[in-house]
């Protein structure tokens, strides 16, 4: 069954693959966020993130407003 990421095991870096992803179980809309999270970080140099689902989520979400965002 799909759902968003919420408690899926293992880390998340950039380069973790959206099979790898579906494989565990993420959604489409999960995979979708994490993408558009690492398109922000890469825009402001930053090219680097290794982290759980939940801290990518929480990272993204205190981003600054939705035009600072993809």
């Amino acid at each position: 069954m799909e759902h968003d990421g919420a408690g899926c095991g293992g880390i998340i870096t950039t380069n973790t693959s959206d099979d790898d992803m579906r494989a565990r179980g993420f959604s489409e809309a999960a995979i979708r966020e994490v993408r558009d999270f690492q398109a922000f970080l890469v825009a402001r140099g930053n090219l680097e993130f290794h982290g759980s689902f939940q801290e990518w989520r929480a990272r993204w979400r205190a981003a600054p407003t939705e035009e600072t965002k993809p």
